[in-house]
């Protein structure tokens, strides 16, 4: 019986590595703020050492938090000449995770300050910075800054994971074993680290191939397993959501715009919050969902700041990559990513957001109902057979759009940090290529919590774009109250019109 230990990397997850750059890191970060409580020290510190040790007790339910990629390996002809081993990691085929027999938590967990007080100005630059910076491939792929000193006895938490890991709704998983729904915490002792055994590249290369060379026989059984009644439409619909997949960009262009251009290293965060039940109301009073609220909102962000360039909003396509989770059911503590990506056209030309979100929604619904999810589940196994083609699946399907958003439903309950309350968390999402600015939006404890993502070379001055997010909040949110106004007038109205009817026939009788 082999001894060795190995997982394998998704497409999905592999996608998140084919699309890595210098200038574009793939990584998935957040900025919590916790209110000091029972971690607040004498002169206004943190409590570091607790929060060490709990991340290491919590991390033992994680079991990718200790495991780092291993690439397969090709053999070049130095080898046969004599001139070295030849043998050379190959990043064009998708690796395995293994466990590091290395792993050290001290170089994953940091801990900074900010120049009291500190300000959340102060913390946006410092989460920049840490953004801008790759993680290593050669460790486990994440993160996490604790910093003390923000005024208000605040502290905050920067976490980064690379995308290969984890999506939005597996990220929240993660979350949840970090923290605590309730402020009691009982000190617990990390368990020495017994990594399993890495196979060699051998060993890795006979696995892999046995699983390629099997793969037909079960998708076949797969197939025959099926009630027949069913097999027909069944293979249609995943046909047709292969097709879906690439349709949307096939012979597409990213349309020219000043928030899109070519990206540099450097990243700016900013963030505002709303809270959450002014959103639902105007989901509520405008007939929608919260994720079209969300997109509508954004949609006039945009707009307002291409209003005061020389872009004509509306004169040609603007297109936003919706990531959204197809998650089924899953075990307690499974990460990585299970993710549709819609490609939505952001209805710029419209003035109003009546007229943005009835756009929004035509476009959403048609989604829905789309065979995409079958497709990129049906792409896995295909493409299970040829290795090879990945890399090139990935960029076809990666899409020609300008920005991308992506909406995160969290816990409505408040989290705790070994004690210490949540106040707030700030998704930072990675910019695609030719990006200008990502949108990130988390609800949490009754708050929806906007995370923006900026170029510094192809946005320089983020500060416009939030002014013009802001008042978009504002201006949706008139709508929404206008459309519950009309609304109560409509039934107001229907009501004395039934009123006086009732009168009229009792007269008559």
């Amino acid at each position: 019986m082999d001894d060795y230990h190995f997982e394998p990397l998704g497409l999905t997850d592999y996608s998140f590595l084919v699309q890595e750059t210098p200038e574009r890191h793939m990584s998935v970060a957040g900025v919590a703020i916790f209110d000091a409580g029972p971690l607040r020290r004498r002169g206004g510190g943190i409590d570091f050492a607790t929060i060490r040790n709990a991340t290491a007790v919590a991390i033992e339910q994680i079991p990718r938090y200790r495991q780092k990629l291993m690439w397969r390996t090709h053999r070049e002809l130095t080898s046969y000449l004599g001139l070295g081993d030849g043998v050379h990691e190959d990043e064009s085929l998708p690796p395995v995770w293994v466990d590091d027999p290395h792993f050290d938590i001290d170089y994953h967990l940091r801990h900074t300050a900010l120049p009291r007080p500190g300000s959340e100005a102060q913390l946006k630059t410092l989460a920049g910075r840490i953004a801008s910076q790759p993680l290593d491939r050669s460790r486990p792929l994440w993160e996490t800054w604790i910093v003390e000193g923000l005024d208000g006895e605040r502290f905050a938490l920067i976490s980064k994971l690379h995308h290969c890991m984890i999506d939005g709704m597996s990220g929240m998983d993660i979350a949840r074993i970090l923290s605590s729904t309730s402020p009691d915490f009982v000190p617990a002792k990390p368990s020495p680290w017994r990594p399993r055994r890495a196979p060699t590249h051998q060993e890795l290369e006979r696995e892999l191939q046995r699983a390629q060379l099997g793969t037909p026989l079960r998708m076949l059984r797969d197939l025959l397993e099926r009630d027949r009644t069913t097999l027909a439409g069944e293979i249609v619909h995943r046909i047709k959501g292969v097709g879906e997949t690439f349709a949307e960009t096939a012979g597409a262009k990213r349309t020219p715009t000043p928030l899109n251009g070519r990206n540099g290293p450097h990243r700016a965060i900013d963030w505002i919050t709303v809270p959450l039940q002014r959103i639902k109301a105007a989901s509520k009073a405008l007939e929608c969902t919260v994720n079209d609220v969300v997109l509508t909102i954004v949609t006039g962000a945009f707009r307002e700041y291409l209003l005061h360039t020389d872009f004509v909003p509306g004169s040609a396509p603007f297109r936003a990559t919706v990531p959204v989770s197809i998650w089924g059911e899953r075990h307690k503590g499974e990460i990585g990513n299970q993710i549709a990506v819609w490609m939505i056209e952001l209805p710029l030309g419209e003035a109003t957001p009546r007229a943005q979100l009835r756009a929004i929604r035509e476009a959403t619904e048609k989604h829905k109902h789309s065979d995409r999810p079958l497709g990129i589940r049906t792409l896995e196994s295909v493409l299970r057979l040829t290795p090879g083609l990945v890399s090139l699946a990935v960029r076809n399907a990666a899409g020609p759009s300008n920005t991308l958003v992506t909406n995160i439903p969290g816990p409505q309950v408040p989290l705790y940090e070994i004690g210490a309350e949540q106040l707030a968390a700030y998704p930072i999402v990675p910019l695609l290529e030719d990006m200008g600015i990502g949108i990130g939006v988390m609800s949490y404890n009754g708050l929806t919590c906007w995370g923006i993502t900026a170029d510094k070379d192809i946005v320089p001055n983020l500060g416009a774009f939030m002014a013009a997010l802001r008042q978009s909040v504002v201006i949706l949110q008139s709508a929404a109250k206008a459309a519950r106004t009309s609304g109560r007038t409509k039934n107001g109205d229907k009501a004395k019109a039934a009123s006086r009817k009732g009168g009229a026939q009792g007269k008559a009788r």
